[in-house]
């Protein structure tokens, strides 16, 4: 038998998918629909966010001028946020025994930033932030946003469906593989 006879071409391989067609689509249709149910029943997950001006101060010189500045860059403050620095008081305030990670992201060239609490319960997340607006002294620019952040059910059902797909076509031609090797064994 020569060696080129064995090849595969694309027309054996779409064969083999149509062939294993429902080996490939129950299973992929039931992982979507399971990944589905998941998402469904996880706790929503809320971004809680606002966006904020450190405070800033108003400085005379000589000459009477008035002269604005940032008594704490954005970028520091950001920094402190995310350390942590307020999370303690904030929970002895609002009796918490923890308080969720407060996240500050330092919006480039302005002196903002945006300040945001992932929680399930919004009504702690806002209070958390008009809390660090107390102990952190800074100006909101932008009221408090809320927006859901998880679970993201369409994504992980695109993402079972996906990868279902590519696991179950691969076993196919595991299975056909396997099956051509007997028959080669037994002839």
């Amino acid at each position: 038998m020569n060696e080129y006879e064995e090849e595969f071409v694309l027309m054996d391989y779409l064969n083999i998918i149509w062939k294993r067609k429902w080996l490939i689509l129950i299973p992929a249709i039931a992982l979507i629909f399971l990944a589905g149910i998941y998402s469904i029943l996880q706790p929503k997950m809320w971004e809680v966010s606002m966006i904020i001006l450190p405070s800033a101060c108003l400085v005379y010189d000589q000459i009477t001028d008035v002269e604005k500045f940032i008594a704490v860059p954005p970028s520091q403050m950001a920094i402190q946020i995310n350390q942590g620095s307020y999370e303690r008081l904030i929970a002895v305030e609002l009796n918490l025994a923890t308080v969720s990670s407060i996240k500050a992201k330092y919006l480039r060239g302005t002196n903002l930033l945006s300040v945001f609490v992932k929680t399930a319960d919004v009504k702690e997340g806002r209070e958390i932030l008009n809390s660090l607006s107390k102990y952190a002294h800074f100006q909101i620019v932008k009221k408090v946003e809320v927006s859901l952040v998880s679970p993201e059910i369409k994504r992980n059902m695109l993402v079972a469906g996906f990868l279902s797909l590519i696991v179950f076509t691969m076993l196919a031609f595991f299975l056909e593989y396997i099956e051509k090797q007997k028959s080669k064994s037994g002839t």
